[in-house]
């Protein structure tokens, strides 16, 4: 007990026996006039520095002991006592020696007594509590920062009664589960407790009951008040008193939902990038630039080259030097180069021949990019993908032996088709030649001849019998025609031997003056002629002439007899 036992008549010869001087605190007496007349040894160290101290005011011992202020506190409660007869039990005590420079606690108390010679005093009974003073202010402090642990912790908190109850909670874990304060403390963990976590969750509490676990860490499900599951990691310390009896768990409750959500999401990532290596039709790969070797590869290594992947790491570096072809390797090891050096994300790509198990040759097609950097910058590994490419350079080489082959019969074909076209050249030069002298030389007879054909037909027309008549009708067309034919191939010579002279001619225009040199015809034949909308071309006007009057010409001349031709 705090309050010290208390004695209503005291006497000299009773401070001074055994049992008081021995006793573990400390006594002292007053008498009226607030002089102090005994204490015990128990006392004694209490006013050490107060000397004289026997028959000195009690006042002036407080003051030298704690100052004016609390020494006249206790003096004036002395003489309350003295004058009221009330005994005075003091709050614990904790103030700054004066004397000392620290600070000391006591548990003290003080009643009225008689002295021996009839008169009144007081004796206060006294115990240094100070080490027991400090021990429970660090207790509170250390009460305090668990509160201030418990109720600002970012993650929920909680005790837990060894039947499920709830005993006390804080504010995070009411977020995690949705609950507040009171409605979780009015349930038990197992009504909050996903079903299918239920039964494990149980299991590892009745570990810990039976002491096989002192702690236990579950990731499991809480069903939160609106429905809704929330996952939590659970952490929980069995606590058990001094005797080793359980006590109650302490538990953390983290909420990790998203970091879940994140680990699936990145597990259906691993998945995608798993079954994406898996059906690629080349080689992936990782290789470490210092270890020069291959630290990752795909499955496909098997069916391109024959080897598994445990075969390729366990040739650790020799494995590049063991399946590239001896000329390929120097261009392989300075394209690895290249690569260290090259910007981020930069992709380079080479080709070159790996050997396969069965000891054939394989062409590969390699892109290659730096993967990782050291903490300077520099490239740590290189990942790459390798594309089988023998069939294509197979091809190729097929494609370039064609190629050479046909490029020797593309020579040959075009000297032929040269020496064709110069003798075609020369034969058309003689052609044009003998058109123009032909043309040129015929005229003359020809013109000799259509005249006196005509002129048969002026002067004997009608004297002789009807088939004469028209038999020399038959010549002279028949002579008017072949002039006409003489005449227009000495044009076609003269116009092959001019050189040409494009430009932008106005069809319409063009066809109406061939109409205009056709009009005897024209009017002769009552021919009816209707000209469209016609473009105008880049081309010789010449020639354009020409055409049109060729076109008009041969459908006047070219018609049924006795019917007028409409030409459109």
């Amino acid at each position: 007990p705090r309050h010290l036992s208390v004695v209503t008549h005291f006497s000299h010869a009773l401070l001074c026996s055994p049992s008081i001087v021995q006793l573990p605190i400390g006594v002292y007496v007053v008498d009226v006039q607030l002089r102090l007349q005994e204490a015990n040894t128990a006392a004694r160290p209490a006013f050490a520095n107060v000397r004289p101290l026997i028959g000195r005011d009690f006042d002036e011992i407080m003051e030298i002991l704690w100052g004016a202020e609390v020494g006249q506190m206790c003096a004036d409660i002395c003489r309350h006592t003295l004058a009221t007869v009330q005994r005075y039990i003091s709050p614990p005590f904790y103030e700054q020696r004066f004397d000392l420079g620290v600070e000391q606690a006591f548990d003290w108390e003080i009643q009225r007594i008689v002295l021996p010679d009839g008169s009144f005093g007081v004796v206060c009974y006294f115990h240094e509590i100070t080490d027991r003073s400090l021990a429970a202010a660090a207790l509170r402090a250390s009460e305090e920062r668990f509160r201030g642990l418990f109720e600002n912790a970012p993650i929920g908190i909680a005790h837990i009664a060894l039947d499920g109850r709830w005993l006390r909670v804080n504010d995070a874990l009411c977020a995690i589960t949705g609950y507040s304060r009171d409605e979780l403390t009015g349930i038990n963990f197992p009504d909050i407790t996903h079903p299918e976590d239920l039964e494990a969750n149980l299991t590892l509490v009745r570990r810990a009951l039976d002491g096989a676990l002192s702690s236990f860490t579950a990731e499991q499900r809480y069903l939160r008040r609106d429905g809704s599951t929330v996952w939590v990691n659970l952490s929980a310390s069995l606590l058990r008193d001094a005797m080793g009896a359980p006590l109650n768990f302490i538990a953390a409750i983290e909420d990790v939902t998203a970091r879940r959500a994140t680990i699936e999401e990145l597990g259906q990532q691993r998945h995608f990038v798993e079954r994406l290596t898996a059906v690629m039709p080349g080689i992936l790969y990782v290789y470490d630039l210092p270890a020069q070797r291959i630290v990752w590869l795909n499955e496909q290594v098997a069916a391109m080259l024959g080897y598994t992947t445990e075969e390729v790491f366990g040739m650790g570096p020799g494995f590049v030097t063991r399946v590239i072809h001896p000329e390929d390797l120097p261009r392989t090891v300075a394209h690895l180069e290249a690569v260290t050096h090259s910007a981020s994300g930069e992709v380079r790509s080479i080709e070159f021949r790996c050997r396969h198990r069965d000891g054939g040759w394989r062409w590969f097609l390699n892109y290659d990019t730096a993967f990782a950097v050291h903490a300077d910058g520099s490239p740590q590994q290189v990942v790459g993908t390798a594309i089988d490419v023998t069939e294509r350079k197979r091809l190729e080489e097929q494609l370039q032996i064609y190629a050479s082959r046909l490029e020797g019969r593309v020579v040959e074909r075009t000297a032929a088709l040269e020496a064709r076209a110069a003798e075609l050249a020369r034969s058309n030069a003689e052609l044009e030649q003998y058109a123009y002298v032909a043309s040129h030389d015929l005229q003359e007879p020809l013109r000799m001849v259509t005249n006196f054909v005509q002129l048969l037909q002026h002067r004997y027309k009608g004297r002789l019998d009807h088939d004469a008549d028209e038999f020399i009708g038959y010549a002279v067309e028949g002579s008017a025609r072949m002039l006409s034919l003489i005449q227009g191939l000495l044009a076609y010579a003269l116009e092959r031997a001019r050189p040409l002279q494009p430009q932008l001619v106005e069809l319409a225009a063009v066809a109406d003056l061939a109409l205009q040199q056709l009009d005897a015809r024209v009017i002769e034949t009552s021919a009816r002629i209707e000209i469209g909308n016609l473009p105008a071309i880049r081309m010789d006007h010449d020639q354009a002439l020409q055409l049109f009057q060729n076109l008009l010409g041969n459908a006047l001349m070219f018609r049924r007899p006795r019917e007028s031709p409409r030409i459109v």
